[in-house]
């Protein structure tokens, strides 16, 4: 029989089991999704420990919130996406990735991109939803805007450089360690500061003249960094643990 992982019980990654499970026909308006593989995210460490937004469905909990594979059955009034196609699962109200076997909602794949293998594409869906939605559709970042990354060597920070490139945005990068400058400047941040060795929000009213960054998006929650955004003030929005700020003037 197929195999999933669930735990039973709150705690470290000891409590993880892999169990063997029957497949299970999919319901109205669901697909069968044969696992490739699956994005492990910070979300399934604190549903794991109990940190979570939502409670772990203790004993039988599950883990996985995004994956690529197969679709080998589809329920009742699925007509989009057919057995065969490979699909990205993208964001899936019950956790129940780390699986050979979930059955999803039909409205929760989407076909894979080209030129990725499963493994790359399993890791896309939460981090780069998560920096897009925190900088596009909440800050509204434009063209030209400055936008200040904390932890910008995490998945989140390399996809909101990404991002700010794409639309031509300023990315720039906050890390602790020099180390990692030459691997973001190569990613596309156009400045990199080092907080074990520079003040963050001097530095970046440095780069933009003294002016202050448009955005920042900040994983952190680092205390003083809205003296970094134009005017020192910062609307605080919670997305994936980050902070957005200011709102936008113009």
């Amino acid at each position: 029989m197929p195999r999933t992982v669930i735990f039973g019980e709150i705690g470290e990654a000891d409590v993880l089991q892999i169990v063997e499970e029957p497949i299970i026909e999919p319901a109205e308006g669901e697909v069968r999704v044969k696992i490739e593989a699956f994005g492990i995210n910070r979300a399934d460490q604190m549903l794991r420990t109990g940190v979570y937004a939502r409670p772990a469905q203790l004993p039988h909990a599950r883990l996985g919130c995004e994956g690529t594979g197969i679709i080998d059955a589809v329920g009742p009034g699925v007509d989009k996406v057919e057995v065969g196609d490979a699909v990205l699962i993208t964001a899936v109200p019950e956790m129940d990735t780390y699986a050979e076997y979930t059955n999803v909602p039909a409205t929760s794949v989407i076909s894979c991109p080209s030129g990725l293998d499963a493994v790359a594409t399993a890791a896309l869906w939460v981090v780069n939803s998560t920096a897009y939605g925190s900088l596009i559709e909440n800050a509204g970042m434009q063209p030209g805007d400055h936008v200040l990354i904390t932890a910008a060597s995490s998945a989140v920070g390399l996809a909101a450089i990404q991002i700010a490139n794409q639309i031509g945005a300023i990315p720039l990068a906050a890390t602790r360690s020099a180390v990692k400058k030459d691997d973001l400047l190569a990613a596309g941040a156009a400045a990199v500061i080092t907080s074990d060795t520079e003040d963050v929000v001097q530095a970046a009213r440095e780069y933009t003249h003294g002016v202050g960054v448009e955005i920042i998006l900040d994983s952190l929650m680092e205390p003083g960094a809205a003296r970094a955004c134009q005017g020192g003030q910062i609307r605080r929005h919670r997305r994936g643990g980050s902070t957005l700020g200011p709102p936008r003037s113009r």
